[in-house]
């Protein structure tokens, strides 16, 4: 049978969050070059693993073989809108001690272990340390489906519309070593973790059931309760919403809108999007903020460690604007680590607290020149497709150079209220060159304020006031506050 490709948009979009589709058992699986390969793994991101609707019991076993610090990690559980299982191969050299390193061992890989290599921030296995695994999962003894023999760093399998406790499943997993020292070393960890019933016949893999965990699992402390329940509940809606569509199958190539008409991006592309490359980049804002890191020094790491992957200054932009760094923290951070030139560029923040509806992007575009035909500039980073209520968007428009324009554009946010009615706020901003003057306006439900030259240096004024009389300074940072008589922004 020929391997699966996409062809519906759906179908890329599973793709390009690096899965494929496996028609005889109707999962979706990871690629071997799936982006996730880029971010390794840590601590972290299972400690936040609430943040991408992940239920899962995780299980971390660590040996050292080969002058390498090891890591096989195993999960299993309910992802938002599939139940699934993951094996993950990992290691660390001990020498790496790079600013990079440094950086993600004390934000994403700390763990507060006794022994200090557990403590780490692992890359994924390369090519040449593939191991070959299998599993089958099973729930409440009925088996599910299964994934291998097949060497890989990454195995996982997932079925969409199905719901499941962590408690209920169980995997049989299989795992195969090049080596019977590197064999004995994982057999020694599993058994000193708690595993007992261990099968490793000699020059066979090692054999052995993932029921209950011998970890600590962080959704167990009491500060994710009320967390834990939230996600629980939104995973039950989402799949519930899925399986009314009444699919006859979880292909994506068979799942368009003309079947499934304005429902397919918002239940299916959104659920597996929580486990790309957002949730990485989010897991390292929120812990490198918790950690009293500058934002400049998270989006240098996140540049120059993770720069090649598609995409990502909006991904880390969108972050460190969610972890709740400052407006000014943010700016500062963008221009150091991406070495932007501010001359005529717009800095927007959208800010939704107080509103009850979440706005959805309908367009967003750039303005033709005020004195001269032409456009005016380019995103830097993109207006976000979504700003929860209450939340921020945040983005940045660059000037062309060399250019006689500044930058001016726009963007249409739209909300449906609980009538049903649909709101439509248009936002304009502009830092047009020469004795033009810088503007921002809002179309309805939110005011505007402006910030004209160094952010640090000068004063919020509405756009009804003029903050510098005689004078057009640049860059601009606009700022749309909901709520006509809302007062200044924060910085």
């Amino acid at each position: 049978m020929p391997q699966w490709s996409p062809t519906s948009p759906l179908a890329k979009v599973v793709f390009a969050a690096g899965f494929l589709y496996d028609p005889q058992q109707d999962i979706i699986y990871s690629r071997m070059d799936a982006l996730q390969r880029r971010f390794g793994y840590a601590y972290g991101y299972d400690a936040l693993a609430l943040l991408g609707n992940m239920v899962i019991d995780c299980e971390p076993i660590f040996f050292d073989w080969g002058g390498k610090y090891w890591m096989i990690e195993l999960w299993k559980g309910q992802y938002g809108l599939e139940t699934g299982c993951e094996i993950g191969v990992y290691n660390r050299s001990p020498g790496q001690k790079s600013p990079f390193y440094a950086f993600l061992d004390a934000t994403v890989g700390n763990r507060g272990d006794s022994n200090q290599s557990h403590n780490l921030f692992f890359d994924c296995a390369s090519d040449k340390e593939l191991l070959e695994m299998s599993f089958t999962l099973n729930r409440r003894g009925q088996k599910l489906f299964s994934r291998g023999p097949e060497k890989h760093w990454w195995l996982t399998g997932f079925k969409w519309g199905e719901l499941s406790s962590p408690d209920d499943l169980s995997m049989d997993a299989s795992i195969k070593f090049p080596d019977p020292t590197m064999s004995q070393a994982f057999v020694n960890a599993l058994k000193g973790v708690g595993y007992q019933k261990v099968d490793a016949p000699p020059g066979g893999p090692v054999r052995f059931t993932f029921d209950k965990t011998h970890s600590h699992q962080p959704r167990s402390d009491q500060s994710m309760k009320s967390w834990l329940e939230t996600v629980n509940s939104s995973n039950s809606a989402i799949v519930s919403t899925y399986r009314r569509l009444q699919l006859k199958s979880n292909d994506p190539n068979l799942i368009t809108d003309q079947l499934t008409p304005g429902q397919t991006a918002a239940v299916i592309s959104d659920a597996i999007a929580q486990y790309g490359q957002a949730f990485f980049i989010q897991v390292m804002a929120n812990l490198a903020k918790n950690a009293n890191q500058a934002a400049t020094a998270l989006l240098n790491v996140l540049v120059s460690g993770f720069g090649d992957v598609a995409n990502l200054p909006d991904e880390a932009a969108k972050a460190i604007t969610r972890a709740g760094y400052t407006l000014t923290e943010w700016i500062g951070s963008l221009q150091s680590a991406l070495g932007l030139r501010l001359d005529f560029s717009c800095r927007v923040e959208i800010n939704n607290a107080g509103n009850q509806y979440g706005l959805i992007r309908e367009d967003f575009g750039v303005t033709k020149g005020t004195f001269a035909p032409g456009p005016c500039g380019y995103y830097v980073i993109t207006p976000p497709e979504k700003v929860f209520p209450g939340g921020r968007a945040r983005f940045w428009m660059q000037d062309i150079k060399p250019s006689a324009h500044g930058s001016e554009g726009w963007v249409v946010y739209y909300y449906i209220d609980s009538n049903g009615q649909k709101h439509s706020i248009r936002f304009e901003y502009g830092c047009p060159t020469g004795t033009y003057a810088n503007y921002a306006r809002a179309s309805s439900s939110f005011s505007a304020w402006l910030k004209e030259g160094d952010m640090m240096r000068s004063n919020w004024a509405k756009v009804a006031q003029q903050p510098f009389p005689g004078k057009v300074l640049h860059p601009l940072t606009a700022a749309f506050i909901f709520g006509q008589n809302a007062g200044p922004p924060p910085n």
